[in-house]
């Protein structure tokens, strides 16, 4: 099944709310524009390594990423969750 931009930012904001339910009392709003590296409390890389394992299965992705985390650019850069869902559909 060919997934679509939309759906995959839908994956992706849940996957980070649910991260999210056990750092923070009360969640902070994602958006496509939002950069989960730097901007959401407590979400580090190490973090971002759980939510790309979360995604892949959300997403039923067959492959694993080429690196541990789709959050982070080749030149360790934070990206925004538009970036990272444009990193996942050049993968299908």
């Amino acid at each position: 099944m060919k997934l679509n931009r939309r759906e995959i930012l839908d994956v992706l904001i849940k996957v980070l709310q649910k991260i999210q339910q056990t750092i923070v009392e009360e969640p902070e709003p994602i958006s496509e524009k939002t950069i989960p590296i730097g901007d959401l409390c407590e979400f580090d890389s190490l973090a971002s390594v759980e939510a790309t394992v979360n995604a892949f299965d959300a997403l039923n992705l067959k492959h694993s990423p080429t690196c541990p985390s789709i959050f982070i650019s080749k030149d360790n850069k934070a990206l925004t969750l538009g970036q990272i869902a444009d990193r996942i559909l050049k993968l299908e």
